[in-house]
C-alpha cells in the first residue's frame, strides 16, 4: 500500500501556514510520479522523501507529472486513456467507503492540482515543501 504525503505552505491573511495533504496511489501511478520505469517491478521504499533543495529536479518532475495526470484526466480523458486510468484508480483508492455524493476526495484532488500547478519552486499561494512516499507491506 503506497501513500503520498505532500507538505505545503499557504498564506492566510499574509501569514504563512503549514499544512499537508495525503493520498493513496496504485503502483502504476507511484512509478509514473516518481519517474521509475513502469515496466520494472515495483521498488520497495518504506519511506522516501523528495524536497526542493536536495532533490530539486526530482521534486519539480514529480509535481509536473502529478499535474499532468490530473489535468489530462479532467480536461480530455479520451485523448489520454492511460493517464485517465491512473487518475481514476487514484480517485477509487481515496474514496471513503459508504460515501454519499459528492465524493469528498474531489476537494482534495482540486487542492493537489492547485499545489502542483506552475513553478513549484516559486513561493506562491500554495508552495510545496516536502513529498513523502510511504509504503506498507501487509504480507
Amino acid at each position: 500500500k503506497s501513500k503520498f504525503n505532500i507538505k505545503y505552505t499557504y498564506s492566510d491573511n499574509g501569514s504563512p501556514v503549514d499544512d499537508e495533504i495525503e493520498f493513496y496511489a496504485p503502483g502504476s501511478l507511484v512509478k509514473l510520479l516518481m519517474g521509475w520505469n513502469e515496466g520494472d517491478p515495483m521498488p520497495w521504499y518504506p519511506l522516501k522523501t523528495l524536497n526542493p533543495v536536495a532533490q530539486q529536479q526530482e521534486f519539480v518532475d514529480f509535481f509536473s507529472r502529478l499535474y499532468q495526470v490530473i489535468d489530462y484526466a479532467e480536461s480530455d480523458p479520451f485523448a489520454h486513456p492511460e493517464e485517465f486510468k491512473k487518475y481514476s484508480r487514484m480517485i477509487n483508492r481515496n474514496t471513503p467507503p459508504g460515501y454519499t455524493p459528492p465524493n469528498p476526495f474531489l476537494a482534495d484532488i482540486a487542492r493537489i492540482k492547485a499545489i502542483s500547478e506552475g513553478d513549484v519552486l516559486d513561493h506562491d499561494d500554495l508552495y510545496p515543501t516536502l513529498v513523502t512516499l510511504s509504503m506498507k507491506n501487509y504480507l
